[in-house]
């Protein structure tokens, strides 16, 4: 029961964080332009998606740690 309430905190929080993925970029203005030259993609990608998989598995870690 101890370790129930730190897994479903987190993935409450990952819930949130995949759901508002488009909206946290456009706040902290983190996006990859297309330049033509290396890139294949035509819009701009946002570069969040490592951050939030990086906090989580981290975040994890340490809930594993602390118990």
């Amino acid at each position: 029961m101890i370790f129930l309430w730190p897994n479903i905190i987190l993935i409450l929080l990952s819930i949130f964080a995949i759901v508002y993925i488009d909206k946290i970029p456009r706040c902290l203005v983190v996006f990859d332009k297309p330049d033509n030259f290396r890139k294949i993609h035509l819009i701009p990608t946002p570069l969040i998606g490592g951050v939030i998989f990086y906090v989580n598995i981290s975040l994890n870690l340490i809930f594993f740690i602390m118990n």
